[in-house]
């Protein structure tokens, strides 16, 4: 016969497993009320940063598991039912959630994880022809893929739209058209796979430009509910590059960044007046239809480089020994110029300073079929003469690849477009069906004009004499005046 206590442990033990089954019920029933986004002040991903930020774009970057879908379901769940705690949303609304497929995308992962939360009271109906959740408020979540033509994404306006994984940029495109006349929301939760792809250049650095857009990076490691034995399975197999994008929610060039030894943060520094006596040089990369763009660079011995950043108090890194390269002037126009504009703007950024050579890329010097003379030759007749660069591409990444691991290859800060270009500078890579072959050892061609011009003017192997009075020899006629 049980005791009175054994009893009471017995009839506790029901009641909590009543009220288990309860919680369990009701939050089938209304997920959401349940929902509590983690928060950056308990060390976590900040989820709760990501509800409450006003940008008209948002970004969830995430490594596999981090806990970035939850709260892109939460977000449409509040938006589609009006019921957000942190901003006012007026309802009905017309929302549209993107995914990568139907099977594997939609209805395994998005679906469910919007059922989780949605309150089973909201729901109206579910169109399984035109993938659209109608809420009893009339407001509407439609259900779209990737792998849909560009033109269905094309359709009536929305309120707000969440992407799930990395959508293809003209898809992006469209579905930011549908929210122009209703002021909408966009928002993306996705882990950066496809290395520095479009999102890399037009979200993820826009973030401190463009004040409409905010970003965060979800690290699995920060997600309370998974285990490190988990995070250990998730990482067998993987590349180092790899480990990086799936558990650290990082943007890592997938497709081989040629320039993997550059370092913002210990290649570029701020800017100062260059003096005059230090060489300088410059490298031309002209073409016919698109911008003709032309770099600067100066050499420096290491311990004037030191003495002047002294004076300004500029932080340099630890550079080895020998000459220091600094890259100080870029033009980049976003229009093709005339010969002439181009001659006329580089003497207005030259301000009257000595360049000791210009070079030129090779293609300049291919007569013009029509009136037969060169680019080269066109340059020169408006006062701007150059020399040919070292054909050999390899030779030119290799001593900038050289010059970058020992930091003698530096940066002023404020050079976007060159900053832009050393960052996102790849190999090209080619596939044939869904099997990769070896990368060619070929940069891709694609807005690579700076770090061609950058090459040139490396490889020319400019170095630093210091500067010398001229005293012509003569015979002293008289000792007392010295003539």
């Amino acid at each position: 016969m049980l005791s009175q206590t054994e009893i009471d442990i017995e009839q506790a033990k029901i009641i909590l497993a009543s009220a288990i089954e309860e919680k369990k019920r009701r939050m089938k029933e209304n997920g959401i009320s349940y929902y509590r986004p983690q928060r950056i002040e308990d060390g976590y991903n900040d989820q709760e940063g990501f509800h409450k930020s006003t940008k008209r774009i948002r970004a969830c970057f995430g490594g596999n598991r981090s806990g970035k879908t939850v709260p892109g379901a939460c977000e449409s769940v509040w938006y589609a039912t009006g019921t957000h705690p942190y901003k006012n949303i007026p309802t009905p609304n017309f929302g549209r959630v993107c995914c990568t497929d139907f099977t594997n995308g939609i209805e395994k992962v998005i679906l469910p994880e919007i059922k989780k939360w949605m309150p089973k009271n909201m729901i109206a109906h579910y169109s399984v022809e035109s993938r659209t959740m109608t809420l009893k408020n009339e407001s509407t979540i439609e259900f779209m893929s990737y792998d849909q033509d560009v033109e269905k994404f094309e359709s009536a306006s929305r309120h707000w739209i969440w992407f799930d994984e990395e959508p293809p940029e003209n898809i992006f495109k469209a579905c930011r058209m549908r929210i122009i006349d209703t002021k909408g929301d966009i928002w993306f939760t996705l882990t950066p796979l496809k290395g520095m792809s479009w999102i890399y250049s037009q979200i993820y650095e826009q973030a401190n430009i463009d004040p409409n857009i905010a970003v965060w990076i979800f690290d699995t490691l920060k997600n309370p509910y998974i285990d490190e034995e988990e995070v250990e399975q998730i990482k067998r197999g993987l590349s180092d590059e790899e480990i990086e994008a799936r558990i650290g929610g990082k943007f890592v060039q997938m497709s081989g960044l040629i320039y993997k030894e550059y370092n913002q943060d210990i290649h570029n520094i701020d800017r100062f007046t260059i003096p005059e006596h230090w060489p300088k040089i410059c490298a031309i990369d002209p073409h016919p239809r698109l911008p003709t763009i032309i770099l600067y660079m100066t050499v420096v011995p290491l311990q004037f480089l030191v003495q002047e950043a002294t004076k300004h108090n500029i932080k340099l890194p630890e550079i080895q020994y020998g000459d220091v390269y600094i890259i100080y002037d870029e033009i980049y126009p976003s229009d093709p110029l005339l010969i002439n504009e181009t001659a006329e703007l580089m003497r207005a950024h030259e301000k009257g300073e000595y360049i000791s050579y210009r070079l030129i890329d090779n293609s300049a010097q291919t007569p013009d079929p029509i009136i037969g003379t060169t680019i080269r030759q066109e340059f020169e007749k408006y006062g701007i003469r150059t020399l040919l660069p070292d054909k050999d591409i390899a030779n030119r990444i290799l001593r900038i690849r050289e010059r970058l691991k020992t930091n003698s290859l530096l940066f002023f800060k404020d050079l976007i477009n060159t900053l832009w270009e050393i960052r996102h500078y790849a190999w090209d890579d080619y596939k044939i069906g869904k099997d990769y072959k070896d990368p060619k050892e070929k940069p891709r061609k694609k807005r690579d004009h700076a770090m061609d011009c950058l090459g040139y003017m490396v490889v020319s192997n400019p170095q630093y004499n210091p500067p010398r009075v001229y005293r012509p020899e003569r015979k002293t006629i008289n000792k007392m005046t010295g003539y």
